[in-house]
């Protein structure tokens, strides 16, 4: 299963990467969201959601905000701030040694297609690597080989510590099966968009452009602004720029969606797709920042890279799960609510008494989400 999803975010026509060395059946199940866990985070079917909104030029509202941060000059490999070089990254068995040597020019030098597109170098992903096989080190320390061999040795791959791309495409099944949505692409499947009653506007000051007529399905935004409030309340530098982790797109309406798609011409699979996790209510796009020149959502490597060094990234990589968030690692602004309620389709035993998701249940003013019933999945 996991090598069938880490294909999924491939471009149409493209060949797949090399397969990953088969997992054993017991260690992926461990990871695997369930088929009915998936189905039940589908809505019923239901009438035609809001109206299309007007789209508005991104190179516009690009042009209307005020520079941002420009993106880091390319240089040899130095792990992130928060990945020090601690005394025990160093201590490792000679055969990790070896490995860190390795890792540490790959990181920049590797020729690869992990989501179908070239890219050059790994280090994008080390955060969200160093997070997932559980270690503080950088990524060309005998620390993080060390740590890595211990989840290929999970996995049944050579357990050698070094970066390569079958580890990567077991890494990215992992990622990719913890997203119901995925899941039921899986199957060919594409879910239903939410009922109108179930989805909440976002209030202006949450929205990175201050737009009106923004959504999300409810579980997701009081999920969001519980996230927020964590996040302000832990980080000094999240507390210092308000438009950190704000919202530049939340739910997007099929018709809305395929219109984009039209007229841009990118639903490739890996920076749009036909059938977005969007159309769902749950998926946020966030303001991790981005480099001067761009838009939030550039795909270059460039910015991509300069996103996963900032504050908001890192800390949504180390605290979104403890909320119910999982990202699409291609996309560092790309983050999907896969929480209790919208997992497993059930209904939270109290609700926060704060927060204007929570005001507007408390009112009557939106619908709480019910469970999903078989058969309604769309087509």
């Amino acid at each position: 299963m996991i090598g069938l999803v880490a294909t999924l975010a491939l471009p149409a026509g493209a060949k797949p990467a090399p397969k990953a060395h088969p997992a054993k059946a017991h260690a992926a199940k461990a990871h695997v969201t369930k088929a009915k866990a998936g189905a039940a985070h589908v809505s019923k079917a239901h009438a035609k959601g809001p109206p299309v909104k007007a789209h508005v030029s991104k190179v516009a509202v690009a042009k209307a905000l005020p520079p941002r941060l420009a993106p880091a000059a390319a240089s040899a490999y130095a792990p992130p701030e928060h990945h020090a070089n601690y005394a025990s990254c160093g201590d490792a068995p000679e055969p990790f040694q070896k490995a860190a040597v390795e890792n540490a020019k790959s990181i920049d030098t590797l020729d690869w297609k992990p989501f179908g597109l070239p890219e050059k170098g790994w280090a994008i992903y080390e955060i969200l690597v160093a997070q997932e096989i559980g270690t503080h080190c950088g990524a060309g320390t005998p620390g993080f080989a060390k740590a890595l061999g211990s989840f290929q040795a999970r996995y049944s791959l050579p357990a050698d510590g070094v970066f390569a791309l079958p580890t990567f495409e077991t890494l990215k099944g992992v990622w990719q099966e913890r997203r119901p949505f995925v899941m039921m692409r899986v199957q060919k499947l594409c879910p239903d968009a939410p009922a109108e009653p179930m989805l909440i506007g976002i209030p202006r000051e949450q929205e990175t452009f201050a737009r009106p007529d923004r959504s999300l399905r409810l579980d997701a935004l009081l999920a969001y602004e519980q996230m927020v409030a964590a996040a302000r309340n832990e980080s000094s530098a999240l507390r210092a720029d308000p438009k950190a982790l704000s919202i530049f797109s939340g739910y997007r309406s099929p018709e809305s969606d395929k219109i984009r798609c039209d007229t841009e011409h990118n639903c490739d699979g890996a920076r749009r797709a036909a059938c977005s996790a969007h159309r769902t209510g749950t998926a946020v796009d966030l303001d991790v920042g981005w480099a001067q020149g761009v838009t939030a959502d550039t795909t270059t490597t460039e910015n991509r890279m300069m996103q996963t060094r900032t504050a908001a990234y890192k800390w949504m990589v180390k605290n979104a799960s403890r909320f119910g968030f999982v990202n699409y690692p291609f996309e560092p602004w790309h983050w999907e609510y896969v929480g209790p309620l919208t997992a497993l389709g059930q209904v939270p035993a109290a609700l926060p008494s704060s927060g204007t998701a929570a005001a507007a249940v408390q009112a009557g003013a939106v619908q709480q989400p019910q469970p999903a019933q078989a058969g309604t999945t769309g087509p």
